[in-house]
Order: C-alpha cells, then sequence, then structure tokens
C-alpha cells in the first residue's frame, strides 16, 4: 500500500494529537513514551524493566501548558517533542544503556505505536535519570 503525504500527515495527527493534515481527525488519546536497550521492532522488544523505579512517562497528547507535546515539523516531515521530558531517577539498580524509545497507547503492557533509534546510546545507572530536552525526540510517520 502507498499512502499520500496527507495520509501520513493524518495518521501522525491520530498519534500525537496535531492538526498538520486537512483532513479532520481527534488524537488517539494518551501516549506513553517507554526507554529500550535495543530496537522495539514490532513487538515493543527490549524494554527496561520496571525494576529500579523504571516506567513508562505520560505524554499525553498536550503538555502542562496546553500546547501539543509534539508537533509537526513540516520542513523535516516528523513530530518533535515540544517539552522536556523527564523519567524518575533509577533507584537500587541499573536500567542498562538506552538505545531506543518507543511510544506506547498504555502505562503498562498495550501496544507499541511508534519508535526511534536515539542519535547516541546512554546507560543509565543507580541515581541517574533519563530526560530529552525539548525537541531532540522526533518521530517520522512513512
Amino acid at each position: 500500500m502507498s499512502a499520500t503525504d496527507e495520509f501520513e500527515k493524518y495518521i501522525g495527527d491520530q498519534i500525537f494529537g496535531t492538526t498538520s493534515s486537512s483532513i479532520s481527525s481527534s488524537p488517539a488519546g494518551t501516549l506513553y513514551l517507554g526507554l529500550h536497550t535495543g530496537s522495539p521492532e514490532v513487538d515493543g522488544a527490549n524494554e527496561v524493566s520496571s525494576s529500579y523505579d523504571y516506567q513508562r512517562v505520560d505524554v499525553g497528547t498536550s503538555s502542562n501548558s496546553g500546547s501539543a507535546m509534539f508537533d509537526y515539523d513540516s520542513s523535516n516531515d516528523r513530530y518533535d517533542n515540544q517539552a522536556t521530558i523527564q523519567f524518575a531517577q533509577a533507584n537500587g539498580g541499573d536500567w542498562g544503556t538506552v538505545t531506543h524509545a518507543a511510544l506506547w497507547d498504555s502505562s503498562t503492557s498495550g501496544n507499541c505505536i511508534a519508535w526511534v533509534q536515539l542519535d547516541s546510546s546512554t546507560s543509565i545507572t543507580d541515581g541517574k535519570q533519563a530526560s530529552f530536552a525539548a525537541n531532540t525526540l522526533q518521530f517520522t510517520v512513512q
């Protein structure tokens, strides 16, 4: 199946709660960002263990300021995070070396919606906190 650019934007609007498409839509619901120590692929594999206070972060479809958490960047044809996304601090042990991030439709279990390989891997050791500054986490819909 081939999709038009407008349809790809529509799908992105559904996931990220944005309005980049001319097709009327409503966002899917709350999204959660998870961390992975390897490629999540289609089944969400390699997610960090729930040990040591790891849990997915609720990124909703909008930030606390009321603007979209992810916004469509038309010049780069991608969706960028518009606010800092911060995880809890690793407590009592290491989470491992994080290489990927993924969007999920649930805080536990659920469906892996989209994933991205990070520009650089990061070792999350006891006492360290993973975070993504605004505009550093980008998802494309293709």
